[in-house]
């Protein structure tokens, strides 16, 4: 019956379950019976193949199975979620038994029934501690946190294999196994404490990135304005002035002023309307950039004003980009053609980016992690 019980929790732990949608709970009632129906028969297979009482390695095959073929969320949740409910229900088994053994040995009657009642309460507790802090919606988790949680798995395994092939007193079991899996849960909410930090990290920087490119987009909205208003006073002054020479028909004094007036033309102001208002915003800081490292932005822009992209993973992933480009140019200022092209596009609901700089020196550069991250994340 406890290896039913732990079967059926494995959905519990990994999936995603909207509490108002009664698919959502169809759904995870359906996972929990394949689970069980997977766990009998394992250890119907088990048992035929030895005699031995290791039953929890059918569990560890089921929950290894279902993490695989089941589950959605990227691969280092997943490792660190089913290593986490391995590790965790294979001491469960080994505390709950040798709580029985005491009970047994003290003559206490119902042994057999308090340990499985045990099992199942301690059990779902660690499910629902792993849940609450659930890693499968962290987009980036660091290595460090996959390794530690692996780490105290294994010791746990260990302790585990340790209990079964030898001979030890059942309150030490109960001391060691409460101790093994104490430190695993301490160090599954350490990792995933940790990744969350980290992200919120990110999410912070693309913020702030996202707001200077709101405030360098306002300015320049202002300064294009003023310039246009000013722009504007001139040439109606310039215009009286031009037809006053051609009424005097002095074509000599009109063209030497054309001359000057070509000569303190002010530069083009730059704006760009997409459509999208969050690209708008991220070019608009990338020109200033560029024009400050004595590059120019030559973009071609195709998208909607609605993306299916997070503003944040956008801006982070082009403002990342044209950086890297940007600061290329400043290293080798020996470049004749100092454009970089930008293009984005949305084909069949998928964006694509394509950034070159022209000329090209070739050159061997990872990807930058956070644009990676993210585009595994789409």
């Amino acid at each position: 019956m406890m290896n039913i019980v732990a079967a059926i929790l494995i959905p519990v732990l990994f999936d995603e379950l909207n509490v108002k949608k009664v698919r959502s709970w169809l759904k995870l009632a359906l996972h929990m019976l394949i689970c069980a129906v997977l766990m009998t028969v394992f250890c119907a297979v088990y048992y035929l193949w030895t005699s031995k009482g290791m039953p929890q390695i059918c569990c560890a095959a089921v929950t290894v199975i279902y993490a695989i073929f089941f589950v959605k969320s990227n691969m280092p949740s997943r490792l660190m979620m089913a290593v986490s409910y391995i590790s965790c229900h294979m001491n469960v088994f080994v505390i709950c038994f040798s709580i029985s053994d005491l009970l047994k040995i003290a003559g206490a009657k119902g042994e057999q029934v308090i340990a499985v009642l045990m099992c199942i309460i301690i059990l779902t507790s660690c499910v629902l501690f792993l849940r609450n802090y659930a890693v499968r919606n962290i987009s980036e988790i660091p290595v460090i946190s996959v390794v530690l949680v692996c780490v105290v798995g294994a010791i746990n395994i260990i302790y585990w294999v340790m209990s079964n092939v030898m001979d030890i007193e059942p309150a030490l079991d109960i001391i060691f196994g409460i101790i093994v899996v104490v430190l695993l849960l301490f160090a599954y909410y350490s990792a995933y404490a940790l990744s969350v930090n980290i992200n919120k990290t990110h999410r912070d920087r693309a913020q702030a990135m996202m707001r200077m490119a709101d405030e360098r987009l306002m300015r320049a909205s202002e300064e294009n304005l003023e310039s246009m208003r000013k722009l504007r006073h001139e040439l109606k002054n310039q215009y009286a002035y031009m037809r006053l020479l051609l009424r005097e028909k002095q074509y000599d004094k009109l063209d030497a002023y054309f001359s000057q007036y070509e000569a303190s033309l002010p530069e083009t102001l730059f704006y760009i309307d997409c459509g999208n208002r969050t690209i708008n915003a991220i070019i608009a800081v990338e020109e200033g950039k560029a024009k400050s490292a004595g590059a120019k932005l030559d973009c071609r822009i195709e998208v909607p004003s609605d993306l299916p992209v997070k503003d944040i993973d956008l801006c982070t992933v082009i403002m990342n980009l044209i950086n890297n480009a940007v600061e290329y140019c400043e290293r080798y200022p020996e470049l004749a053609d100092r454009t970089v092209s930008v293009a984005i596009r949305l084909i069949n609901s998928v964006l694509h980016f394509a950034l070159f700089l022209t000329p090209f020196v070739p050159r061997r550069e990872k990807l930058i992690l956070s644009v990676r991250r993210i585009i595994r994340a789409y």
